[in-house]
Order: structure tokens, then C-alpha cells, then sequence
């Protein structure tokens, strides 16, 4: 008997985060990383640079920058607002309503 494989769908990164068992704060945590290093690579992409000449300009090792995409959970938000920051863009934190 063929196994059926199951899809299981979620509205958002935080649904996905929270049903693998993170607590609200780690999930919140976690979609953020992943929209700073969106935005990240779309600067890349907008500015022309390949990953060599994009990791150049933020001031970092080419496999640092590589280490961000394969590794997510080892760099911490603030390294990442940090890089968004070299692009020039800043980020304002708010509360989100309960």
C-alpha cells in the first residue's frame, strides 16, 4: 500500500514556527530574521551585486554572508539590523496589539 502524503498549509511564518514548537516570543523572533535577510538579498539584488561583491560592501567574509542563508538560527537579529543598516535602511520596532 502506497504511503498518501499529507500537506499541511499555515497562515504565516509564525503559525509555522508555533506548530514546531516555538513559544510566541522565538516565532516572532524568527519571522523577523527572515524578513531582515528578504530585505537583505533584495538590496543585493537591486544594487547588481553577486554574493562576493555584495558580502565586500557590507564589510563581511563572503561565507559569513553564505552562513546567514544556510544558518538563520546562528546570527542574531541585531547583526542583521546591523547589515540593513550599512544599506541605509533602519528598522522601528512596535508593539503589536494582543
Amino acid at each position: 500500500m502506497a504511503n498518501k502524503k499529507t500537506i499541511t498549509s499555515f497562515k504565516s511564518i509564525e503559525d509555522l514556527a508555533h506548530n514546531l514548537g516555538f513559544s510566541k516570543a522565538e516565532a516572532e523572533i524568527i519571522t523577523m530574521k527572515g524578513s531582515v535577510i528578504s530585505l537583505l538579498d533584495k538590496e543585493r539584488e537591486q544594487r547588481g551585486f553577486n554574493n562576493t561583491q555584495f558580502a565586500e560592501f557590507l564589510g563581511i567574509p563572503k561565507s559569513r554572508w553564505s552562513s546567514i542563508f544556510s544558518n538563520p538560527d546562528k546570527v542574531t537579529l541585531d547583526y542583521l539590523l546591523t547589515l540593513a543598516a550599512r544599506c541605509g535602511t533602519l528598522f522601528k520596532l512596535t508593539k503589536k496589539a494582543a
